[in-house]
């Protein structure tokens, strides 16, 4: 351990990036695990800009353990006996971890700002953020698009073959649920739109596709042609979101309101049914209001 935390570079892989990967699709009691390890890292680092990175990202794991899921039949597991920690204890240690990086700072940094907005913003019964951007082909695509539907962002890189795993296993999500108002949207802010675009081509990855990255000489003139001079997205969907990590997904109800996070598996296919029941159940007391109002 000692030894990973003294270098940005162990076998040739970022340990962060590593610790990321893992993270992705992982139970809550693995996730505590790593949060933990990365702590410890963080502890043993040499420098501050290590200590810094490894914090931060322990602070980030430990966000989906400070959020309760609400979505209806989901089994509760936050807080039992096989987690490390109820939300309150995990949302104590990542004030902890923003107070020593802001006393080390002599400031609050942009990172740990972006961290406190995102664990309110994103806390599970607070409305979706409203978003306009552009898919991989140049159209615009605003959150309007998917009012009253229910929706699946997964959030994903080209750099990160766990997170392309995760979105992949997303397409059975669409065959599942395809008779329902169930949507999967994929938001990536990749700087290589050629890359992006092989990987798509590539991958087995379905829904709405968001590219949060420079669209491209090819695309801006095209663009042009059509009337439109924007050389970049209308405004970035993943800054509105408030730039959750890279493999991490949230899942918004009918009525646009955050549900859960980083659901996956069994998990997420009950909490979708849950929520596809939900809005069924609300369309017809919505018929049965507007037949006794007549």
């Amino acid at each position: 351990m000692a030894a990973l935390a003294e270098s940005s570079d162990w076998g040739g892989v970022d340990p962060i990036c590593a610790l990321r990967e893992s993270a992705v699709g992982a139970s809550q009691s693995f996730r505590e695990s790593l949060a933990l390890g990365a702590i410890e890292l963080a502890q043993l680092a040499p420098t501050d800009g290590l200590r810094k990175r490894h914090l931060l990202f322990a602070a980030r794991l430990a966000e989906s353990l400070t959020w309760r899921s609400s979505t209806p039949g989901e089994a509760e597991t936050t807080g039992s006996a096989a987690t490390k920690g109820s939300p309150a204890d995990w949302a104590g240690v990542i004030a902890r971890i923003y107070d020593q990086i802001t006393a080390s700072h002599g400031d609050e940094p942009i990172p740990v700002r972006r961290g406190k907005d995102r664990l309110d913003a994103l806390a599970p019964g607070r409305r979706a953020p409203r978003f306009v951007a552009r898919d991989t082909a140049g159209n615009e695509v605003r959150s309007s698009d998917f009012e009253g539907k229910i929706v699946l962002y997964r959030f994903w890189s080209d750099r990160s073959a766990a997170s392309i795993a995760a979105h992949e296993e997303d397409l059975a999500l669409l065959r599942l649920f395809w008779d329902t108002p169930f949507e999967l949207v994929g938001i990536s802010s990749d700087l290589d739109r050629k890359k992006h675009l092989d990987v798509l081509a590539e991958s087995r990855v379905g829904g709405t596709q968001i590219y949060d990255g420079p669209i491209g000489t090819e695309l801006v003139d095209a663009l042009a042609r059509a009337g439109n001079n924007s050389r970049t997205t209308p405004t970035s969907s993943t800054a509105s979101w408030n730039f959750p990590t890279v493999g991490s997904s949230i899942l918004v109800d009918s009525a646009g309101v955050i549900r859960a996070h980083n659901l996956h598996g069994a998990a997420l296919e009950q909490a979708i049914q849950g929520l596809v029941a939900e809005h069924r159940i609300r369309l017809r007391e919505q018929r049965l209001t507007g037949q006794s109002g007549d």
